[in-house]
């Protein structure tokens, strides 16, 4: 099971920058959206506050990575790394005046599962072995450069060692995996659009079934399982 999301492997992520931490466990004068916000416009009982940098950094950074091969179409593109991360219950709906109100605090929002996470980690490895796979064979290139340049030195006559066919080499090397970047960056897009934070859909899109958007489960009691540095604030109130 993944701890990042609690103890019942779901919940609703959203991933801040704050630009003050020294502000931050004041919560009514801190950049952080406000708990009587948060209950309002996200009809949410409970949520917790943590650093991106403490105990689950590596969540926190799979989530970003994402956002940031997303937004360089394969490369890395730099995008704004989180501070603080929110997480409260599992399939709640983004909020349009929320975002409004704290667009230069939110970052980007999910709704995940352990599953996602699980999903998400195969995908970024894909990326990292494809890349280490093309600079392997960039490297092949320069590997030529050098043995012709110890071939000269060293009186070598061997014309494939001493004058190899770099118009060739480059041929085939223009292009190697630029085809396959784009399918990994197809694959994190598609994951991206199915579980980032959306808004909840017209009331004409909505079946006559019973509303579950908030049936999730507060994770409050998860707060006894972390390390006190991760934890900046949790926002709780009795229903």
């Amino acid at each position: 099971m993944n701890e990042f999301l609690g103890p019942y492997g779901k919940s609703t992520i959203v991933l801040m920058q704050v630009q003050f931490e020294s502000e931050l466990p004041k919560l009514k004068e801190s950049e952080l959206p406000k708990l009587k916000d948060l209950k309002r416009l996200l009809n949410i009982s409970d949520g917790i506050y943590y650093k991106a940098s403490g105990r689950h950094s590596r969540s926190v950074e799979k989530l970003t990575n994402c956002l940031t091969l997303i937004a360089g179409g394969g490369q890395e593109e730099s995008v704004t790394r989180p501070t603080h991360y929110l997480v409260t219950q599992s399939d709640i709906y983004m909020n349009d005046l929320l975002l409004m109100q704290y667009a230069a605090t939110i970052i980007a929002g999910f709704n995940l599962t352990d599953a996602a996470m699980n999903e998400l980690e195969k995908l970024l490895d894909k990326d990292r072995q494809l890349k280490w796979r093309m600079a392997n064979c960039r490297g092949f290139r320069e590997s030529l450069e050098r043995n012709q340049s110890w071939a000269e030195a060293s009186g070598i006559d061997d014309p494939t060692v001493r004058s190899p066919n770099f118009g060739a080499c480059d041929q085939v090397l223009n292009d190697y995996g630029t085809a396959a970047e784009a399918q990994v960056t197809a694959w994190l897009t598609a994951w991206y659009d199915k579980y980032y934070w959306k808004t909840r859909p017209p009331k004409s899109a909505i079946s006559l079934q019973p509303d579950s958007a908030h049936s999730g489960v507060v994770l409050t009691s998860a707060t006894s399982e972390l390390a006190v540095d991760d934890v900046t604030t949790v926002i709780t109130e009795s229903v």
